[in-house]
């Protein structure tokens, strides 16, 4: 995700507009970013540090929309992942079903040799 952070989050006060929050979520902001409500104050007058616009960038409606749309694309691709691997156990599956009993060993490591032929 480190090549998902952007390149401009915006100003402090935008962000905070964006989530609704306004003079008087001072001791709010404060408590969420683990700073004081003189640091939040002197921010809204001389800008925050990027990490505190980061932290607030998250949670806007542009950080949440390219969380989602990550969140969309792994789940497609874990989608896809595990189509493929279930076809590939079929495949193997009717391998296994087209060897012929003649050519099995019924060694242990045979990929033939099934659990319950081994168990006692």
């Amino acid at each position: 995700m480190l090549n998902r952070l952007p390149s401009d989050t915006g100003s402090f006060e935008d962000l905070l507009a964006d989530l609704g929050l306004g003079p008087s979520d001072t001791a709010r902001i404060a408590r969420a970013l683990g700073v004081s409500e003189s640091t939040v104050w002197r921010w809204k007058r001389s800008g925050a540090p990027k990490t505190a616009r980061l932290a607030l960038w998250w949670l806007s409606r542009e950080g949440h929309s390219v969380w989602d749309a990550e969140m969309h694309n792994r789940t497609q691709l874990a989608v896809a992942t595990n189509a493929a691997l279930w076809r590939r156990v079929a495949g193997l599956d009717g391998a296994k079903r087209q060897q012929s009993p003649a050519r099995s060993s019924s060694a242990a490591n045979d990929w033939a040799f099934s659990t319950a032929e081994a168990t006692p």
